[in-house]
């Protein structure tokens, strides 16, 4: 599993601290193999972010489209309008995301 997020070494930090075991993880500031499928063994990516209405959604969208098993980890997501991301959340459902 791939993990796509902003910030690479506040992450790790907070996921070592409660101890969450990460196989791989990528840094969108680096080039994705996601989204150029250089690594033929990525099947399911699980995204966290900022804003769950924008750059998580938009990751989120690409990377089911692509047909990756794509999961939002919501307990790792902010969001700065909860109205639109009932929206969002619904759209992303449709996609075949996994909002958990």
């Amino acid at each position: 599993m791939f993990k796509i997020f902003g910030d690479l070494h506040k992450y790790k930090m907070e996921m070592k601290a409660i101890g969450y075991s990460i196989m791989h993880v990528i840094d969108k500031k680096c080039n994705l193999p996601v989204c150029s499928r250089k690594c033929k063994n990525i099947s399911e990516v699980e995204i966290i972010g900022i804003d769950g209405n924008s750059c998580v959604a938009a990751s989120a969208k690409g990377a089911a489209k692509m047909r990756f098993h794509t999961t939002i980890n919501l307990d790792c997501v902010g969001v700065s309008n909860l109205q639109r991301f009932e929206t969002t959340k619904e759209q992303l459902l449709k996609l075949g995301v996994v909002l958990r």
